[in-house]
C-alpha cells in the first residue's frame, strides 16, 4: 500500500519527500492502529469510532479513481476493496478495518 501510494504521488508530480515526512509524522499512529487491532481481534469486538469499513471501501473506491486517472496499477487497492466488501457481506460494514481480518482467517 505505502508503495502504491508512493507511486500516485510520483504520477501527480509531487516531491516525494513531502509524502515520506509525512509518513515519517504519521507513523506513530501505526503502532496505535496495531495496538487497536489486536484488542479487537483477540476479543472479536471490532466495535470503534474511528472509521468503519463502509468508509474504508469509500476510501479505497477513490484511491482506484485516482490511480486509473494517472495510469497507475490498481491491483493492490482493488483486492482490498474485494476483502473489505466481504467483511461489509458478512455484516461487519459499520466495525472498525480490523474486522476484515475475518475475510483473511483460515475457514474451519
Amino acid at each position: 500500500g505505502v508503495y502504491h501510494a508512493i507511486s500516485i504521488c510520483d504520477s501527480e508530480g509531487m516531491d516525494l519527500k513531502y509524502y515520506f515526512d509525512a509518513f515519517n509524522e504519521m507513523s506513530p499512529l501505526i503502532g496505535i492502529s496495531s495496538e487497536l487491532a489486536r484488542k479487537q481481534i483477540a476479543t472479536g469486538d471490532y466495535s470503534g469510532n474511528d472509521a468503519t469499513l463502509d468508509v474504508h471501501v469509500a476510501a479505497q473506491e477513490h484511491i482506484v479513481t485516482v490511480a486509473e486517472a494517472n495510469g497507475i496499477d490498481t491491483s493492490v487497492p482493488r483486492f482490498m476493496i474485494d476483502r473489505y466488501r466481504q467483511a461489509v457481506a458478512a455484516g461487519f460494514g459499520s466495525k472498525e478495518i480490523a474486522a476484515a481480518f475475518e475475510t483473511f482467517r483460515k475457514s474451519s
